[in-house]
């Protein structure tokens, strides 16, 4: 019989909870981490929207480690990116314009 070893995504973060890496272990290297005194962490934070991932040790969650003023800054540029037309959008738009002129006669 196979020895199947699942392989686990486990985070590693330092004393104040900021993600130090990430690696691929199995519960044998996990254990191993732990006991040498390694803070490993088995769950991410991918069902979240986190900038700056920092864990929390009292409740046991991924929190957000950005500041709140940085944190707006970074919503509020996205939010802008999102709203502005890319290349492609412009492209078709001109297509289109001129298609019409073209083919409409420009009335």
């Amino acid at each position: 019989m196979e020895n199947k070893t699942t392989n686990k995504t486990v985070f590693e973060v330092d004393a104040s909870g900021d993600v130090i890496g990430f690696f691929i272990m199995s519960e044998s290297e996990i254990t191993l981490a732990t006991e040498e005194g390694r803070r490993i962490i088995r769950e991410g934070w991918h069902s979240q929207r986190i900038f700056k991932p920092k864990y929390d040790f009292e409740s046991n969650t991924w929190i957000e480690g950005l500041d709140p003023v940085k944190l707006q800054n970074k919503l509020q540029f996205i939010e802008k990116q999102e709203k502005t037309p890319t290349d492609e959008e412009l492209n078709a738009v001109a297509i289109m314009e001129l298609t019409q002129l073209v083919l409409g006669g420009g009335e």
